[in-house]
């Protein structure tokens, strides 16, 4: 596959890439598409993570990614802990925002996609992760009513939330085998939430 971008500075640096939000400049559609179509882990692949990261603090770039998320699921399952880092933070955006409850739940999502939370992540990363099923969670049972099964494929994100035995069976693994006070806090906190 050709790629119309060879190198991470086809991407805003951070610094610019904040003034054009904050002006208001439209950013570029594409950022999405070739994002997730770069060789896994190159620098340019992360420089579009990053950018994707910081459009999503802000609601109304949140639409720009939702066709790509379960893309985005996809890496998080096979990427590195920076490629991760990145797509969580994005992810955990989303969550934050109630409308997007839907686009996130809708999404396919790998089976793998539970074993982010594995003694083998790091410790942010399996916080981010926990934070974004709390969010997910909440925002879901909040609006449960709204959400009927007809409306999800057997893929979707929808479903991991719908068999919480099989995700507190892993939570529980990880709040025996990490050693962190933190993480186990927040494990035993999902998990009464459940």
């Amino acid at each position: 596959m050709k790629f119309p971008y060879q190198n991470e500075s086809c991407f805003p640096p951070e610094d610019e890439l904040r003034k054009q939000i904050r002006s208001g400049e439209k950013i570029q559609p594409w950022a999405c598409r070739y994002t997730i179509t770069y060789p896994l882990n190159s620098n340019v692949q992360l420089a579009g993570l990053r950018l994707i990261k910081h459009l999503t603090i802000i609601s109304e770039y949140q639409h720009m990614v939702t066709n790509y998320i379960s893309e985005f699921l996809r890496l998080l399952t096979v990427g590195s802990g920076e490629t991760k880092d990145h797509i969580l933070g994005m992810l955990l955006n989303f969550s934050k925002n109630p409308s997007m409850t839907k686009d996130l739940l809708i999404a396919n999502a790998p089976a793998s996609l539970i074993n982010i939370f594995s003694k083998k992540e790091t410790k942010e990363n399996i916080l981010n992760a926990l934070s974004l099923f709390e969010n997910i969670n909440y925002h879901f049972k909040r609006r449960a009513k709204v959400f009927t099964q007809d409306k999800f494929s057997k893929n979707s994100l929808y479903f991991i939330f719908q068999r919480p035995k099989a995700c507190a069976k892993k939570l529980r693994v990880l709040a025996a085998e990490y050693n962190d006070p933190e993480v186990k806090e927040r494990v035993e906190l999902l998990l009464s939430k459940l």
